[in-house]
C-alpha cells in the first residue's frame, strides 16, 4: 500500500494502484505523488469513444480512458462565470449545439 499526496496536502489517497494521471488538486494543481520532489501539473484527460447499448438503442460515449469520467459538453456561455457552461450530453446533442439548435427550450408549437 502507498499513501499519495498532493503539494499542499489537501488531497491524499492511499492505496496499492497509483492515482490517475489526470487527476490532481484543484487548489494547488499538483497530481498526487508519493514523494515531495515528483510533483507535477496533471494531465489532460485522454477521451476515448465506445459504443454502449442503452434501452433506446446504440449510442456513442466518450469518457477518460484513465479515469472514466464522461466528457462534459458546452451548452452556453455562462457569463457570471467567464467560461462555458458545461454538462454531459452526447455525441448527438453536441452536434446539433454546434448546428445552432437550442433544445433548452420546450417545443411551444401547438399539436395539429
Amino acid at each position: 500500500m502507498q499513501y499519495y499526496r498532493c503539494k499542499c496536502g489537501q488531497r491524499e489517497s492511499y492505496g496499492s494502484m497509483a492515482p490517475f494521471p489526470c487527476q490532481g488538486c484543484e487548489s494547488c494543481g499538483t497530481t498526487l505523488e508519493t514523494s515531495v520532489s515528483d510533483h507535477r501539473a496533471p494531465q489532460e484527460h485522454k477521451w476515448v469513444g465506445e459504443k454502449v447499448d442503452t434501452d433506446e438503442g446504440p449510442k456513442w460515449l466518450t469518457r477518460c480512458a484513465w479515469c472514466g469520467v464522461k466528457r462534459p459538453q458546452p451548452t452556453g456561455w455562462d457569463s457570471e462565470l467567464g467560461r462555458p457552461r458545461t454538462r454531459h450530453m452526447s455525441d448527438e446533442e453536441f452536434e446539433e449545439l454546434e448546428r445552432g439548435l437550442d433544445r433548452s427550450e420546450p417545443d411551444t408549437k401547438e399539436p395539429q
